[in-house]
């Protein structure tokens, strides 16, 4: 959806971009699981798309900090960003 409206550009195209990225060596993918779902559905005091919910929840379910310049999922302080 991104690609599509213009703010995120992936090269040659979305298919091989998003492929690639998968190929990075320390990239790790991780699967929606319940507990990151139910995280998602659960956040209080955010508003923001599914997506950006999901990555939050992802990140409370991991225990790990963010590194995002989107300024919604920053100013929530639903979890902590170090960028």
């Amino acid at each position: 959806m991104l690609i599509q409206r213009g703010r995120l550009e992936l090269a040659p195209d979305a298919r091989t971009g998003i492929r690639d990225a998968c190929a990075i060596s320390n990239l790790r993918i991780i699967p929606v699981t319940e507990s990151i779902a139910i995280e998602a559905g659960l956040l209080t005091d955010f508003h923001g798309d599914p997506a950006d919910r999901i990555i939050i929840a992802t990140a409370l379910d991991l225990r790990v900090p963010l590194a995002t310049r989107d300024e919604r999922i920053r100013a929530s302080k639903q979890v902590a960003c170090i960028w």
